[in-house]
């Protein structure tokens, strides 16, 4: 600026007179300087900035590359399949138990995130266990091994909608060996999730094996948010009383907290910490709701 002076230090930008930047243009940014001051930094970087462009080399692999192919969309059912109705486990590590009346079958999901963004959510079809126990319940084609997520609700036309999902069904040492320090507990984190969006729409989770189908039994995590003199208490209650040396619960059967996103979702990892001592595998489990 010394040498150049302040007479027409703002000026239209020399290829793009028209342009109106944000901040105008001025001799400064003009690189008609550059010969006149060559350490500049400025003046240095569009320097580099030409020599890139000028010396860049194309790594010939990248045109070598296969076109990019979307993932296939799952086909769902075809007219006249036959779909059966069948209750889902805990997703882990990508994998998705699906109870077969009382067997439990095991899949890998093709596409994890449409599933999860229904899953436990209140949004699906559900099954009654008993008057006030429901679990989710999906259509299983094994056929064209998808599952369809059937609405919970009708839509205004009377219809049922629901999204189709592709599965890959597996055998049950794949499924289990998908089980990690990191995957057991991103699904347990997940359950603390879910409970918190279960509270804000009224209901209890129970964690329990799935094949406990009636009354309440042991062995059992029941995650609630109640009222208690005014007040929201998140409740984490569970059967049988775990270990005095089990994390968190350390000899109690019962815990309680004031009622925070945090303290409510720390729900899931209580529920993996008492899980732990039942002797139940984690992809037999399921979450059973109950409305307040």
């Amino acid at each position: 600026m010394a040498q150049l002076g302040f007479d027409g230090w703002v000026m239209p930008h020399p290829y793009a007179p028209e342009v109106e930047g944000r901040l105008p243009f001025h001799k400064g940014d003009d690189p008609r300087y550059d010969p006149q001051f060559a350490d500049h930094p400025l003046t240095r970087v569009r320097a580099w900035a030409h020599h890139v462009i000028r010396t860049a080399r194309v790594d010939p692999r990248f045109a070598a590359l296969a076109p990019f192919q979307p993932g296939a969309v799952a086909a769902g059912p075809e007219v006249g399949s036959t779909v059966t109705t069948v209750v889902p486990g805990l997703p882990i590590g990508g994998y998705l138990p699906l109870w077969i009346g009382d067997e439990c079958t095991f899949w890998r999901m093709t596409s994890p995130d449409a599933v999860l963004e229904k899953l436990a959510l209140g949004v699906l079809a559900r099954t009654p266990l008993t008057d006030r126990r429901f679990r989710d319940l999906v259509a299983l084609d094994e056929a064209s091994a998808t599952i369809t997520l059937l609405d919970r609700y009708r839509a205004e036309d009377g219809g049922i909608a629901g999204a189709a999902a592709g599965l890959t069904r597996v055998t049950a040492l794949e499924a289990h060996e998908a089980l990690t320090t990191d995957t057991l507990l991103e699904a347990f984190r997940w359950i603390g999730r879910v409970s918190a969006a279960a509270a804000e729409r009224g209901e209890y989770v129970t964690v329990e094996p799935g094949r406990n189908t009636a009354e309440l039994a042991e062995p059992y995590v029941l995650l609630a948010v109640q009222e208690h003199e005014g007040r929201s208490v998140a409740i984490a209650q569970t059967a049988p009383t775990p270990p005095a040396e089990t994390p968190m619960w350390l000899g109690q059967s019962s815990l309680n907290a004031p009622a925070t996103g945090e303290s409510i979702e720390a729900g899931g990892l209580l529920a993996m910490y008492a899980m732990n001592t039942w002797g139940e595998h984690p992809l037999r489990l399921c979450l059973t709701f109950t409305p307040h």
